[in-house]
């Protein structure tokens, strides 16, 4: 997938990421940390780090974006 952007990610799903953390007991120290911070924390961006990685998409990035380019996509736990 080429021309990944930090646009590509929403602020709700910020919101919903710190709430799993906080939900599932993750280390409390993500808690306190700016979005981008957090998102290279969990290693959820690459290049010049404000390129999301595939999981980075899937994680927080907008229902539109994650529709468009992974059409077939599942979260299973």
């Amino acid at each position: 997938m080429s021309g990944n952007t930090w646009n590509y990610l929403e602020a709700l799903g910020f919101v919903r990421l710190r709430r799993l953390l906080t939900e599932y007991r993750g280390d409390i120290s993500l808690h306190d940390l700016s979005d981008l911070e957090l998102v290279k924390a969990l290693i959820l961006v690459s290049g010049d780090d404000t390129i999301p990685s595939l999981a980075g998409l899937l994680i927080v990035g907008k229902e539109t974006v994650i529709n468009e380019y992974f059409s077939t996509h599942e979260v299973a736990c």
